[in-house]
């Protein structure tokens, strides 16, 4: 069984499966989420490959599991407290569960594959030695590259977290190119 209480050190989710249920209810994944057999798992895996994000403000007591609840932070007229917990870190769990319960190599290599973590090469070639590279989109962001693989892999999470995510140590500057090559 999850454990959700902020108030306890070694919680390990920050959203039951009865909220996670709930949130996808709300949208058009339902049914993908509905298929994912262990719930408790994607979502406990989830809240530990959310706690390699760099989070604005800092953490309310030392020893924790998770890296939330925070406080001296603040996200668009949101203050961070010790007591609350911001509904865009359970939104980004249930979001990150839902890929990882439907591919739980997405990260890992555990097989299957993602098609966000193909990289900027599209093709290559060693006669010759051609390469050919994706074309950038101009509404992606330049990751740093010692963002965590969560976030190099799944992009659209910044998005989600907005500022509560430190961005200034995920992204390069203020282009708008993504910047991923795996090697």
């Amino acid at each position: 069984m999850l454990n959700t209480d902020l108030a306890d050190p070694s919680a390990d989710s920050y959203i039951t499966v009865e909220e996670a249920d709930a949130y996808f209810l709300m949208g058009l994944a339902s049914e993908a989420w509905a298929a994912v057999t262990v719930k408790e798992g994607a979502l406990r895996s989830a809240a530990v490959w959310l706690n390699s994000i760099p989070w604005a403000g800092e953490c309310c007591s030392a020893g924790r599991f998770l890296s939330w609840p925070r406080q001296n932070a603040e996200c668009n007229c949101q203050t961070a407290t010790c007591q609350t917990l911001p509904p865009q870190i359970k939104s980004a769990q249930a979001e990150l569960a839902l890929q990882l319960g439907t591919n739980p190599g997405a990260l890992i290599g555990m097989g299957g594959s993602n098609q966000s973590s193909k990289g900027a090469i599209q093709s290559q070639a060693l006669g010759g030695l051609s390469q050919s590279f994706y074309a950038p989109t101009e509404t992606a962001t330049v990751l740093s590259g010692n963002a965590p693989l969560v976030i190099k892999t799944f992009p659209w999470l910044l998005d989600l977290l907005g500022c509560w995510a430190d961005q200034s140590k995920l992204t390069k500057g203020n282009s708008r190119i993504l910047a991923r090559v795996r090697s």
